[in-house]
């Protein structure tokens, strides 16, 4: 009965539950692991900086119109800003390439005219040796490079505000007893200025993520302590394998297809005060049960020794008219308690 009134109240406040046991889990959280772009920072990022390089035989409205089509309809947060910038420049661009492949964790690639496009991450183009990419990763900036053959054809240098309410979560779970933990694919300056930002010790990030170093992060907490209980929190594909590797996996809403399968918890509202939301569900729902527990069994052994005649040398019976309302005493407390948990008020938004 509780379970189930809990994850009515939790679907109330925008919190969708996979499966029952999270409502015990979530109390219990130990760690909570972050991934940076769109889930700490707002999903959409914007574009402050642009430079096209000279490349043999194509204008620069050629190299957009070449771009656009390569990252146009790709959900990744770098490369809807890229585009959605793009076709505020030179406005819709004919599909130019048909066969986009992305690249999860590195970015995306095609063809067009015997030519090789790729656009991605400094670290899988092999640009991060630049002078000039140094420079932007060291202003706390994402960095977004288009390469036609071996060629630099473009740079973009995006960036996006934080999350209004991420400061405040990451405040209350650390006052929790909740060690936390930010995960990115972005250059190191660009990560520890948002750790520095909300409070989070530099030693608990990790910078230029793979999908698979995220997972392992996950999963080294819970080597190195049995007892760990890890809340992993994304929104984009790059996120999925933590996500399912992680004891309660969280999806923000806006986010990618692949990465709502895999999690154990879907955020509806895309804001992060419903982890709080999410434990103190958990705890009120737990003290439910245990109260239900202790009540029932106080109750069915006092029935049990009075059925027993265990206590008829002291003439204390129930005459057998009125022992079928015995079942009723017993379910009526405990329907209530569980229906009183829709009562509860979460404040955390």
């Amino acid at each position: 009965m509780v379970v189930v009134i809990a994850n009515g109240v939790a679907a109330k406040q925008g919190i969708v539950l996979k499966a029952p046991e999270i409502i015990e889990n979530a109390k219990r959280i130990t760690h909570a692991i972050f991934d940076k772009t769109g889930t700490l920072t707002e999903n959409k990022l914007s574009v402050i900086k642009e430079r096209y390089h000279d490349f043999p035989a194509l204008t620069e409205d050629h190299i957009k119109a070449l771009l656009l089509s390569l990252v146009d309809g790709v959900t990744h947060p770098v490369a809807k800003a890229v585009a959605l910038h793009l076709k505020e420049d030179i406005g819709p661009s004919p599909r130019l390439i048909e066969h986009v492949k992305v690249l999860t964790g590195k970015g995306i690639e095609g063809a067009y005219d015997g030519m090789k496009l790729r656009a991605g991450n400094t670290r899988w183009l092999g640009l991060g040796s630049m002078d000039s990419m140094q420079r932007i990763s060291g202003e706390s900036r994402s960095t977004f490079c288009f390469m036609i053959d071996d060629f630099l054809a473009a740079t973009f240098t995006l960036t996006s505000s934080l999350r209004p309410e991420a400061a405040s979560v990451v405040t209350k779970l650390v006052k929790r007893g909740v060690k936390v933990s930010i995960l990115s694919g972005d250059d190191a300056a660009a990560v520890h200025a948002v750790a520095m930002e909300l409070g989070v010790p530099i030693g608990n990030t990790k910078s230029r993520c793979t999908p698979a170093d995220k997972a392992k992060y996950v999963q080294d907490i819970l080597n190195d302590n049995p007892k760990a209980v890890t809340l992993f929190c994304g929104d984009g594909t790059n996120d999925a394998a933590a996500l399912k590797m992680a004891s309660i996996g969280v999806h923000m809403c806006d986010g990618t297809d692949i990465a709502q399968g895999a999690a154990d918890v879907i955020l509806v509202r895309p804001n992060l005060n419903c982890i709080l939301d999410l434990l103190d569900i958990s705890k009120a729902a737990y003290r439910r049960i245990i109260f239900n527990f202790v009540w029932s069994g106080i109750y069915n052994i006092s029935a049990i020794l009075l059925a027993a005649g265990a206590l008829a040398e002291l003439h204390v019976r129930i005459p057998p008219e009125f022992a079928g309302l015995g079942e009723l005493v017993s379910v009526l407390p405990v329907i209530l308690i569980a229906v009183q948990l829709r009562f509860v008020s979460f404040g955390n938004k």
